[in-house]
């Protein structure tokens, strides 16, 4: 090595020995007249310096530099090191994979020169000390010194631009305190829930974020998760007190009755006789324990739903092709209502079963127009073979002559002999088969005829081969791929599009509703318990239909008045397990498990996957909101939202 290079070195240890590993990184930068996105012009001797100055920027915790520089040197799986540990898990999985091109990636810096010095931290302190306050600025930005930035900004009363780089470093609460100094409430709130839990002005930034959150009448998740920290500790002083008294008004503004109940709980433990806490502590705790007759409601139409169910694995051949069994359908048999469309597909992976009569016991039919393979039913389907069976339908691959096409004829194993309600299954039944034909879309499953046969209804649809969602879940064993599942979740959205449009609401969506085909072309199937929302529908107030880990919050307590919203709950609920690998709520008791949707919130899906990028974990947290009008406005903008993460994974 040549003189400089060892004067270079030299000088840069001394620095790293004192601890001073940035300055020690930026004297080598100075030195070579570089900036970190240049690190690729140098020449062999230079580049091992180069090496060394990143080396320093992460043991300084300067992420931004040591990544462009590891870049620039082709070390990748280092560059990608720095980007987690910055939590840019997004770029860092581009990077390993090499889908991220090589300095440009990190947004160039522009040039590579500020006022004739190069880009370092060295020379924008130079600046500062100068009083070049404008070239300091802009140094800063060029090296996404973003708090530095920012304070020289705030010290010249540019507050509004101060905000905005105090929240691109991060540094919340600054740019908080920006914001309110200009009057922007809104932004002023949405950076003070993103204070940090360990922060030094954690509390005080609480203190502020309930008064605006009771001016602004706003409550969300990131809100509510923010606040944990706080309400779980007693006030330390009266503004505590005070902000926790407020919390609680907050939270029965928005129908959050446990949450005000728990924050009057502890605010009375804290300070006994704080103004009226106990007497508000006394009416909420009165409002908010469900009622008896509906924990008897829920526990009595979900009879079966502990230890009465029980896995069985695909053993049905089709086309040399395992098929597996058929879900249990929704246990609401009698429910009137059931408007729109396709049942399960006879290509679902999985389901729960439970022990069912043959179809020639229940029917006792005649032997030549019996549900059986070989037999034709109703002049038109050749049974040719069971492809599904469940505890309340059995799944057939037939020929329909009349299409002249195969098809699946899904039997309900139950009987309608009664006349009168016969006709009034028919006219019901004639209504959804309307309906469902107006949900004409590649990613709905096509329904073709329901009909009744020996006193069994029946449903013949699209013949289907794949699995479905809950099925390749099951194979992943953990988190799914998410390109793969961001590329199925938007055909899904494009599904549940086409129905909301028309007024109907599925009100069951989980994996084993959403059919994948060989050709990956997704299907949502199964609108056996949908609603139509814009024809007065039938169904009987006050009944809790749909499936407990799926389950809308709103749809618990009232599942005639759900809305479009109630799916991309579910939705969102499915979207947590695929790229987390488990169900945000479970629980052995079916009670329990209802009442978490209602009240709990959801693990931060990113604590159990940091892999998972932050706008998808957005995504599923907003889809998750429990006051409904909080979650995306339709389908339509959660597909939108879902293309960018893909749009980004794919660079």
């Amino acid at each position: 090595m040549s003189d400089p290079y060892q004067a270079i070195l030299t000088a840069s240890g001394e620095l790293a020995n004192q601890g001073q590993y940035a300055r020690g990184g930026e004297y080598i930068l100075s030195a070579l007249k570089i900036a970190p996105n240049q690190a690729d012009t140098l020449d062999a001797k230079a580049k091992k310096l180069a090496y060394l100055a990143a080396t320093y920027f992460t043991k300084a915790g300067e992420f931004g530099p040591a990544t462009e520089l590891y870049l620039g040197l082709g070390e990748r799986n280092k560059a990608a090191d720095c980007l987690e540990k910055a939590g840019d898990m997004l770029s860092a999985q581009k990077v390993r994979e090499g889908r991220l091109g090589k300095i440009e990636s990190l947004s160039r810096r522009g040039a590579a020169a500020v006022g004739g010095q190069a880009v370092t931290r060295y020379t924008a302190e130079r600046f500062e000390k100068e009083g070049n306050t404008a070239l300091a600025i802009q140094t800063y930005v060029q090296l996404r010194m973003y708090g530095e930035a920012a304070r020289l900004l705030r010290a010249q009363g540019r507050l509004a631009e101060a905000a905005g780089m105090y929240a691109e470093a991060g540094r919340a609460f600054e740019a908080a305190v920006c914001f309110l100094e200009i009057g922007d409430t809104g932004k002023g709130l949405d950076n003070l829930i993103h204070v940090p839990r360990d922060h030094k002005n954690y509390r005080t930034a609480v203190v502020k974020a309930i008064a605006l959150g009771l001016e602004l009448n706003t409550m969300s998740f990131q809100f509510d998760n923010f606040l944990s920290e706080f309400i779980r500790t007693a006030p330390q002083d009266q503004k505590e007190a005070e902000a926790l008294y407020h919390l609680a008004t907050l939270y029965e503004n928005h129908d959050f009755l446990e949450n005000a109940k728990e924050c009057l709980t502890r605010l009375v433990a804290a300070v006994p006789g704080y103004r009226d806490a106990a007497a508000r502590l006394e009416k909420v705790a009165r409002f908010a324990a469900p009622s008896a007759a509906v924990y008897d409601r829920i526990r009595a139409q979900e009879a079966g739903y502990r230890g009465e169910q029980r896995r069985i694995d695909p053993k049905s051949i089709l086309d040399g092709m395992a098929a597996a069994p058929l879900p249990d359908l929704p246990p609401l048999p009698d429910l009137p209502g059931l408007t729109s469309g396709p049942p399960s597909s006879p290509a679902t992976s999985r389901g729960t079963v439970q022990a069912a009569p043959g179809l020639m016991q229940a029917a006792q039919m005649d032997a030549s127009e019996s549900f059986e393979v070989g037999n034709t039913i109703a002049a038109r389907y050749l049974i040719k073979a069971e492809i599904g069976r469940g505890g309340m339908a059995v799944v057939y691959r037939a020929e329909d002559r009349e299409l002249d096409e195969e098809i699946a004829l899904k039997v309900f194993l139950s009987q309608v002999l009664d006349p009168a309600a016969l006709k009034e299954s028919e006219t019901r039944f004639k209504q959804e088969l309307k309906l469902s034909r107006m949900l004409a879309h590649r990613n709905i499953i096509k329904l073709y005829d329901i009909g009744f046969h020996q006193g069994h209804r029946y449903i013949s649809m699209e013949l289907l081969h794949g699995d479905d969602l809950e099925h390749r879940l099951e194979r992943a064993g953990g988190p799914f791929d998410f390109s793969v599942g961001l590329h199925l979740l938007i055909q899904a959205c494009a599904g549940l599009n086409a129905a909301h449009e028309q007024g109907v609401v599925h009100r069951d969506i989980k994996p084993e509703n959403l059919f994948v085909t060989d050709d990956g072309v997704l299907k949502v199937m199964d609108f056996g318990i949908a609603k139509n929302t814009v024809k007065p529908g039938m169904t009987v107030e006050g009944m809790l239909a749909g499936t407990p880990h799926y389950i809308a919050p709103e749809q618990i307590s009232s599942f005639s008045k759900v809305t479009h919203a109630a799916d991309l709950y579910s939705l969102g609920v499915a979207m947590y397990r695929m790229f987390t690998g488990e169900l945000p709520f479970d629980n052995d008791d079916m009670t329990k498990l209802l009442m978490m949707h209602i009240n709990e919130q959801p693990r931060p899906p990113r604590e159990i996957n940091p892999l998972i990028p932050k706008e998808l974990e957005y995504a599923i947290l907003r889809l998750m909101e429990k006051n409904p009008t909080a979650r995306f406005a339709d389908a339509r903008e959660t597909a939108s939202f879902l293309k960018d993460i893909y749009k980004q994974l794919h660079g």
